[in-house]
């Protein structure tokens, strides 16, 4: 068993949220000797029995994302580093990249690893729920994808502008992915760790190429469309 800091230690801020807990379940499954640091603003012994039920190798530290030290301080410590919090709480990503840019100081030629979960907000048209022509929607893909292309007001970009900074500068350089799922679904676990894996086999695409949209192969519907449908359910369940 490896303990805090060791070079397969984890540090994983929102480990208890919806996709948090299937991710560090998959961790447990498929990486269960590396060590989870999880960041828990509850640190009760049910918590943490909750939490160690998810993973075999877990420490938990009490904190919240306003706790800039401490997130700095292990962020420097572990060298990797995975966040499915807020996607848009900039302090703690803030002192997120502080911490894995001391790390990466240290371990000179071995750069840590930070995977962000994001999500499509990045794109948004801001249509505000008015029909547009499809003529007129730009469509992405994440293999040409440029963040500063995308509407600077939209959502994320605040944390993950910096991120990818961080990825592609050569000093003190960050192994950074960033994780743009269209709705928080469990099987977007899967997506991670997929990632993850690849990263750790010094296979994934990192920087300004990290940049990864996560969906599925089926066509595409319109907001709309999907809202309404998810409306009638609700309804028929009320």
């Amino acid at each position: 068993m490896s303990t805090p800091g060791e070079s397969s230690s984890i540090f994983f801020l929102g480990c208890t949220g919806f996709l948090g807990v299937h991710l560090l379940k998959s961790l447990g499954r498929d990486l269960p000797t590396y060590n989870v640091i999880a960041l828990l603003r509850d640190s009760s012994a049910s918590r943490k029995a909750s939490v160690s039920e998810l993973h075999p190798n877990v420490t938990i530290i009490e904190g919240t994302l306003d706790d800039d030290a401490i997130i700095e301080e292990w962020s420097s410590k572990c060298p990797i580093v995975i966040n499915t919090a807020s996607s848009d709480h900039w302090p703690s990503v803030r002192s997120t990249l502080a911490g894995l840019e001391k790390n990466s100081a240290r371990h000179p030629g071995n750069p840590p690893i930070y995977m962000h979960v994001s999500g499509l907000g990045i794109l948004s048209d801001n249509c505000r729920g008015e029909s547009v022509d499809p003529a007129n929607i730009r469509w992405w893909t994440d293999t040409s994808l440029n963040l500063r292309d995308c509407d600077p007001s939209n959502m994320h970009l605040e944390s993950d502008i910096p991120i990818v900074d961080a990825g592609t500068r050569t000093q003190n350089a960050v192994r950074t992915m960033i994780m743009f799922p269209g709705r928080t679904k469990d099987n977007n676990a899967y997506s991670c760790l997929t990632v993850l894996k690849a990263a750790l086999d010094g296979k994934a695409q990192e920087g300004a190429e990290g940049l990864y949209f996560v969906g599925s192969d089926q066509p595409m519907i319109p907001m709309h469309e999907w809202a309404s449908a998810v409306g009638d359910v609700r309804m028929k369940v009320l």
